[in-house]
């Protein structure tokens, strides 16, 4: 879903207005690092609070 609010955001009449061009690989780009950072973060989680 973040890919898809940020690209709307970008085309938007009402936001950016940007072309399809620059939203879809800005969208796709936010998408993938926001994925990142939840993996990043459930991997610190995980070190520091293993399950026994």
């Amino acid at each position: 879903m973040s890919a898809v609010s940020v690209t709307y955001i970008l085309t938007a009449q009402e936001g950016f207005r940007l072309g399809t061009a620059i939203a879809y690989p800005a969208g796709a780009a936010v998408a993938a690092g926001l994925f990142v950072v939840y993996c990043v973060l459930l991997r610190r989680r995980q070190a520091h609070d293993p399950i026994s």
